[in-house]
């Protein structure tokens, strides 16, 4: 563990290997959820199984803040060398991830430092001797507070950020006014929805099974894999089973978080076979939409809609279990927009070090812009 005497905050930082320092990085990690409102990717049950299947060229550190001797904040940061920008030798960091693309398919949202964050100077922190190695920090998909932190003044860093919605359904809202998720929707979308339901010979038809045990449940994800990847192939992309790693990350998931109640895989079925599969995750009363397979009958065209039809349902159904959030995470699909009732923001900022290699770096690429026009 390292400690950095000169750092202007009155916080104290520390940073050290996530792997020899586990079980004290489980104590920290733990005691500091206690005190947060996260999602699910920042609890301790996916960290865990995201630190326990990671290769071991994954370097990950673990950066803890103490005010007055106790914890206070803290976070991971993946660290990786590389060139960029043709000939840019630079040490990267991300935020709760490990900067390696394929291991980093699995998505955080909702990322953010764990803990009470108001007084967390992040300009102090990275310009301090504890991060002297950082030229650039990455910090994707995170929280209105955090991004706030972030992007402010700062005399030796940059910025550059983006950033995407975020739609869900206010099951709460829809339970309090006694209606139904249809009547939250636009004309259109319920009549789509209506017409859909009747291709299937209607809603009653449709059996809802949820998975009762961690057998029934990774039976339920082979089989959502297998549509999921069928669809997606067709369109001459991989899709996200095709990744090993994240094969490997979900099934250990499932395995170890199933029988604590923060796994949802819903199957939808009617007297012809399936019709899809939701993978989903639970925290409280909060449900997270993260994954699915659909099947999809040749010649249905437009008409029987299968996502739009098991969203539809497991809407309903974690209405009626009582859910107050239906998430469907980051992204800006016509579906999510469509059937959402709320939406809120997920940002994405890169920080750069304002050292003379990035001012001639910046240079570099103004030239090269203006060299397309």
């Amino acid at each position: 563990m390292s400690n950095d005497p000169d750092a202007k905050s009155p916080l104290s930082f520390h940073r050290m290997d996530s792997r020899s320092h586990r079980s004290e990085v489980r104590e920290l990690w733990i005691e500091l959820q206690s005190r947060s409102t996260t999602s699910f990717f920042l609890s301790w049950g996916w960290i865990s199984v995201w630190l326990d299947t990671l290769p071991e060229s994954a370097k990950v550190d673990f950066v803890l803040a103490r005010k007055d001797g106790e914890p206070y904040c803290c976070f991971f940061l993946g660290v990786r060398k590389g060139l960029r920008h043709w000939f840019f030798y630079k040490t990267r960091a991300y935020l709760n991830e490990t900067g390696n693309e394929e291991l980093d398919d699995l998505t955080i949202e909702y990322n953010m430092v764990l803990g009470a964050t108001e007084e967390l100077v992040w300009s102090e922190l990275l310009a301090s001797r504890l991060f002297h190695d950082i030229e650039e920090m990455y910090c994707n998909n995170i929280t209105d507070n955090t991004f706030a932190q972030l992007s402010g003044e700062c005399e030796v860093f940059e910025n550059r950020s983006s950033h995407l919605p975020s739609y869900f359904v206010d099951l709460k809202k829809i339970r309090e006014s006694g209606k139904s998720h249809l009547a939250f929707l636009s004309s259109n979308k319920r009549h789509q929805i209506q017409k859909s339901l009747s291709y299937y010979e209607g809603a009653d038809s449709i059996e809802i099974r949820e998975a009762e045990n961690v057998e029934e449940a990774l039976a339920s994800m082979d089989q959502l894999s297998k549509l999921h990847q069928a669809r997606w192939n067709k369109k001459g992309v991989s899709g996200s089973f095709a990744n090993r790693y994240f094969q490997s990350f979900h099934k250990k998931l499932i395995e170890r978080r199933f029988l604590d109640g923060e796994i949802q895989i819903l199957e939808f079925s009617n007297a012809k076979g399936a019709i899809g599969y939701l993978y989903n995750f639970v925290q409280g009363k909060d449900v997270f939409f993260y994954q699915s397979g659909f099947e999809f009958e040749s010649g249905q065209g437009n008409v029987a809609r299968p996502g739009i039809v098991c969203h539809h349902l497991a809407i309903e159904y974690n209405l009626a279990k009582g859910k107050n959030i239906y998430n469907f995470l980051g992204g800006d699909s016509q579906y999510k927009r469509s059937l959402s009732t709320d939406k809120d923001k997920l940002h994405s900022i890169l920080v750069v070090r304002n050292n003379f290699k990035w001012k001639i770096e910046k240079a570099l690429l103004a030239l090269k812009k203006a060299l397309k026009k």
